[in-house]
């Protein structure tokens, strides 16, 4: 997370999820904006990994970003292309 110290504000938070499947793995990394409180805000040491989870689920769609990586490891089950040379 990055923070303005005075206030100790949280601005953007940097996340990664993944998911796997018997031994296939898939995953995706980004960054959240967030906009400042004007209310209720947490001080910085009483941040939880669930309130932190919770905000970027708000702003983005987890959903689209679940279906995606389930597309990932559907494409290491069953490739549709392929990369290469014929001879060695």
């Amino acid at each position: 997370m990055e923070r303005h110290l005075e206030g100790d504000i949280v601005y953007t938070v940097h996340w990664t999820v993944s998911l796997q499947d018997e031994e296939l793995n898939a995953s995706s990394y980004g960054s959240v904006g967030l906009q400042a409180p004007e209310k209720d805000i947490i001080p910085f040491e009483d941040l939880t990994e669930e309130i932190v989870v919770e905000w970027i689920k708000r702003a983005l769609d987890a959903e689209s970003i679940e279906t995606a990586l389930e597309a990932q490891i559907q494409l290491q089950k069953e490739p549709v292309s392929a990369s290469g040379i014929p001879w060695s």
